[in-house]
């Protein structure tokens, strides 16, 4: 996993230059699996996935933009809101003096307009059991949304970009 930014060089007229920031990993061309991210694969966590060709890569580090776009979709933070809760609510709240159902999850908010805050919380606890590794690549990803990153998959063999 690799976190990558890339900023248009050619902003529409009157506009700052867009950043798009990502959380990426490489596979091959013939390869059926998703690397780091194949573990969201068959649970609703594989929203907040995309799998990106890696031409359209390519051309966007090198300042062409528009056809990874094209490719991302929808914002990353909007495809939290598509895991389901059984999968996302917080792994605490039988016992959490705080627990809050519309904020303890991804993609859960409390508070309106300038007070509006995002969840998760920091003291979020995944619904998951499983290794440290696991684990890990979860609130890596977790954390890469929270904070605006495409979670991608580069398949194929670009020029130059690795």
């Amino acid at each position: 996993m690799k976190r990558v930014t890339i900023t248009d060089p050619y902003p529409q007229r009157f506009q700052d230059a867009q950043e798009i920031h990502l959380l990426v990993t490489y596979v091959n061309e013939q390869d059926t699996h998703w690397g780091e991210f194949e573990l969201f694969r068959g649970t609703s966590w594989e929203n907040v996935v995309c799998v990106v060709s890696s031409v359209n890569y390519s051309h966007a580090l090198h300042g062409m933009v528009d056809p990874l776009l094209r490719e991302l979709g929808r914002e990353p933070t909007a495809s939290l809101r598509k895991i389901v809760p059984e999968e996302g609510l917080c792994g605490l709240r039988h016992g959490c003096s705080q627990w809050n159902p519309d904020f303890c999850k991804p993609g859960g908010s409390k508070g309106k307009h300038k007070r509006q805050v995002w969840g998760p919380p920091d003291c979020y606890d995944l619904p998951i059991n499983g290794s440290l590794e696991v684990k890990t690549v979860f609130y890596e990803v977790l954390n890469a949304l929270k904070s605006g990153h495409y979670i991608v998959v580069i398949k194929g063999d670009g020029f130059n970009f690795q």
